[in-house]
């Protein structure tokens, strides 16, 4: 059965390496750019409340994340905003987006949060499950590497 939990983002660090890894040879926003997150970054900021990781496993092996940024916007100062950093499930064990998307926005009500932002990758284009359960298309990301 899989388990859906909210866990400390840095308990789970090392364990979640090779999924990055994958994550990143699936996604190539640029190919001469390499995945290296700044973990004592997202250390710091789930240390100030600003951070939010959802994990999915299966007999305790991660199989897929969640990570939202969680906090007021700068535009919008009484209204949490939970952005989508990253979602991500192993390949071999896709089929339980729906449900853990869904979690995932439920733990986020629950703790405070007013509106949900995904950004979604073209390459892997989930808007349909986001539709499903009520998210609507705002906005375009244009992405141009500069340097």
């Amino acid at each position: 059965m899989i388990v859906f939990q909210r866990e400390q983002a840095q308990d789970c660090f090392q364990e979640a390496i090779p999924l990055i890894v994958e994550h990143g040879r699936e996604l190539k926003y640029f190919d001469e750019l390499k995945i290296e997150p700044e973990f004592a970054r997202y250390e710091q900021l789930e240390s100030l409340g600003l951070l939010r990781t959802y994990t999915a496993r299966l007999d305790e092996s991660l199989l897929g994340y969640a990570v939202f940024f969680f906090s007021p916007h700068l535009h919008f100062k009484r209204i949490i905003f939970a952005n989508c950093d990253i979602l991500y499930i192993h390949k071999n064990h896709r089929g339980f987006g729906l449900r853990f998307i869904k979690w995932c926005v439920d733990q986020l009500k629950i703790d405070g949060a007013n509106v949900v932002y995904f950004y979604v990758n073209r390459q892997f284009d989930y808007s349909p499950i986001l539709k499903r359960i009520g998210f609507e298309h705002t906005d375009e990301l244009y992405t141009k590497r500069i340097r």
